[in-house]
């Protein structure tokens, strides 16, 4: 629902992605090892990954990149995504290739700054 809800409160430190672990061209890979460095350099900041999930591939990401596992809120498939985008303070979206994404515009509907690689499309 995109009805005139108030905008996320962006106060948590909580980073959010929505994406497939079963996509390679969605580089879960590099949003793992940003969250790593994030984590490090910030620490208590919370990654949520809404989407299909694979727990194996999960843990082992959060394992390679020294990025510890309760720093990571694997929520899988979700169709409240609302919720979500209202209780995160940035949206990440680490694909290398995309068309329009409509997570994008869905975290800009909820008021949430998004972070994004500087591909062909997602500038406009």
């Amino acid at each position: 629902s995109y009805d005139d809800a108030a905008p996320a409160e962006l106060a948590d430190r909580r980073v959010l992605t929505v994406s497939s672990f079963f996509k390679r061209a969605k580089r879960l890979d590099l949003f793992f090892a940003a969250a790593a460095r994030l984590n490090e350099q910030l620490g208590g900041v919370a990654f949520r990954l809404v989407g299909d999930l694979d727990l194996h591939r999960l843990e082992l990401l959060c394992r390679m990149n020294g990025l510890p596992r309760s720093a990571v809120e694997p929520i899988g498939r979700s169709h409240d995504v609302r919720t979500h985008y209202l209780a995160s303070s940035v949206f990440a979206l680490t694909s290398e290739i995309e068309g329009q994404p409509m997570t994008l515009l869905e975290a800009a509907a909820h008021g949430v700054p998004q972070v994004a690689f500087a591909i062909a499309g997602l500038e406009d």
